[in-house]
């Protein structure tokens, strides 16, 4: 993968991350659904960043779970 393409890439992914964040604050505050319904999602998002740069054997285990 080129440097380009992996910056993109990222940087991408990290503001995923930051929406799901945002999102999550935002029914936390709104009152009309539960507090932590949004909490999962934002965690989700946050552990999906991690697993594109760590090893393959890592990766493997991440999708088999």
């Amino acid at each position: 993968m080129s440097p380009i393409a992996a910056t993109v890439f990222a940087i991408g992914l990290a503001l995923i991350a930051v929406a799901a964040i945002l999102a999550a604050v935002a029914i936390w505050r709104s009152g009309t659904l539960r507090r932590w319904s949004g909490v999962p999602l934002a965690l989700a998002m946050v552990l999906y960043l991690p697993h594109f740069w760590l090893p393959q054997a890592v990766r493997i285990g991440w999708g088999a779970r």
